[in-house]
């Protein structure tokens, strides 16, 4: 495997209020391939947030590299959804404005911004009223807002940290076959952090699974199931084949 973003002896830790220091990461090796789609799956406390800072560029680690395609992190287009990420949308902007804002922060006309964005949304197959500010619009339209926000400067990464988990069951459902159709089109490596096991399998090419203590990768499980996935695929043997190897992985990792 080509490793495009390259994890290398990574060491993090932290000094807690009693003057305790608290390993979070020792020694941490792992590698993704471009194009792929992966998930990091594991217990509260794994230290999974914290590896995506880092990624990110937003923390420093104490000891070895994160390169992305040889770089920096900080050299590199990096897309960052969080938990809850409808929040982030600025509430006096358009959708359309919402949207090009990353654009406009990079000193793009606004003419220019907003045909990138209409072109965006057309490769995307995204239909959303981009004249409506986000209280005018559904918990959808918004999510898809701020998804296409993500996507707008063609970042070489993104990385979701649970991005559906505040959205109920029916909406998860619609945004996973989403989430798939925009990966699907545009090949962006993305890294994802879940804590379902379906959504991980469902999503995912492959299934990173981090233990707790100490915090390490416990499991590295590959989904080769075909896309495109459907409701369908969730019935299948091959698919709880594979959701019982992540389960055994995460009880095992948990209970180190």
């Amino acid at each position: 495997m080509k490793e495009y973003l390259k994890v290398s002896s990574l060491s993090k830790s932290y000094v807690s209020l009693s003057g305790e220091e608290k390993k979070i990461f020792e020694s941490l090796d792992m590698g993704v391939e471009k194009g792929s789609f992966t998930a990091i799956f594991g217990p509260n406390g794994s230290g999974k947030t914290t590896l995506f800072n880092m990624i990110a560029g937003l923390l420093e680690p104490d000891h070895g590299s994160i390169e992305i395609d040889g770089k920096a992190p900080k050299r590199i287009r990096i897309s960052f959804l969080f938990q809850r990420f409808t929040e982030t949308l600025l509430p006096w902007r358009s959708a359309i404005d919402n949207i090009a804002f990353p654009l406009e922060i990079a000193g793009v006309p606004k003419r220019e911004r907003h045909q990138r964005v209409r072109e965006l949304l057309k490769t995307l197959d995204i239909d959303i009223p981009l004249k409506q500010y986000p209280y005018q619009s559904s918990g959808g339209q918004n999510q898809l807002t701020a998804i296409a926000r993500a996507l707008i400067m063609e970042p070489d990464i993104l990385l979701l940290d649970e991005p559906l988990s505040a959205i109920d069951y029916e909406g998860r459902l619609n945004m996973e076959n989403k989430l798939q159709e925009i990966w699907s089109k545009t090949k962006v490596t993305t890294v994802m952090i879940s804590h379902d096991i379906d959504e991980a399998v469902y999503l995912a090419d492959r299934i990173l699974v981090f233990g707790r203590s100490p915090k390490k990768i416990v499991a590295d499980v590959t989904v080769d199931l075909p896309r495109p996935r459907t409701a369908r695929t969730i019935k299948t043997a091959k698919f709880n084949r594979i959701r019982g190897e992540v389960l055994a992985a995460f009880l095992k990792g948990r209970d180190q």
